[in-house]
């Protein structure tokens, strides 16, 4: 009964959607692909400081309508994955960890100087 069945406008299309065709028009727009490409080149610590992996990256997600593990392909095949500006790029120090660990654990850490 509250669902708006009216003409609307998403990235530039009207019509009468329903959120599986608002979901497709989103999916679809080039953004969503630079996003979804640069999200997952951050979370596997490649560097890729020109952006030409995303952009190959988006074109591939783009190519295959949005297929994750086809885009997961060209990022883990591509030569930017294994560069040494990409090695090492997760690893937290030791003191990062340390205070990750008391987050996580609730630990009342109180610093004091030497």
């Amino acid at each position: 009964d509250k669902h708006d069945a009216g003409a609307k406008s998403v990235l530039g299309k009207s019509g009468n959607f329903g959120a599986n065709e608002v979901l497709d028009i989103v999916a679809a727009h080039p953004a969503t692909a630079r996003f979804v490409s640069a999200k997952l080149i951050a979370f596997f610590g490649a560097a890729d400081p020109k952006n030409e992996l995303r952009d190959r990256m988006a074109s591939k997600f783009r190519q295959t309508n949005g297929d994750i593990a086809t885009t997961l392909g060209v990022l883990l095949t591509a030569p930017e994955f294994y560069a040494k500006e990409s090695r090492g790029t997760l690893i937290k120090s030791p003191v990062h960890l340390l205070v990750g660990t008391c987050r996580l654990l609730n630990l009342d850490a109180t610093f004091t100087p030497s």
